[in-house]
């Protein structure tokens, strides 16, 4: 397959090798890994749980606004060391199951909040009890994704 001869690329390039043979590369991109999943689902879950009903004292706008540059710089970093990770392993990691559904979950995900950018974010102004079916729907969904996907993610090594 041309994923694995890829992956094979990967992992055989001097990049690949210095994350495998480093006594501090890969430690280092798994704790920016986990750093980065800290702020993306944070961020996001927080915001998912206050349109799907919690907190409804608290107004969703300001939320969606304070948390919103946090997750977007934790995905950068989570995407980042992700990749350094999956330099260091990249032959085993793409014949792994587990890590192929946590990729597709995490590209669902992203999706899921990137239509929630395009189309929703104008419908945060409004208190929880009138949030659209649809905009609480989309934050169960994302709720559930990132779950799923950090799930898959510690299983990866198991």
């Amino acid at each position: 397959m041309a994923i694995e001869a890829l992956a094979s690329d990967i992992a055989a390039s001097a990049f690949g090798q210095a994350m495998r043979s480093s006594s501090w590369a890969y430690p280092l991109a798994n704790v920016g890994h986990l750093f980065g999943l800290a702020l993306l689902a944070g961020g996001i879950m927080a915001v998912d749980l206050r349109i799907m009903g919690f907190w409804r004292n608290l107004p969703l706008k300001p939320i969606h606004d304070a948390l919103t540059p946090f997750a977007i710089a934790g995905l950068v970093i989570f995407a980042i060391s992700g990749v350094a990770l999956f330099a260091a392993d990249a032959r085993e990691l793409i014949r792994n199951p587990v890590f192929v559904a946590k990729m597709a979950i995490v590209a669902l995900a992203a999706t899921n909040a990137l239509a929630f950018r395009k189309f929703a974010v104008k419908a945060l102004g409004k208190s929880g009890a009138n949030l659209a079916l649809g905009l609480r729907m989309s934050a169960t969904i994302s709720l559930c994704l990132w779950s799923a996907a950090i799930i898959c993610g510690r299983m990866i090594a198991y």
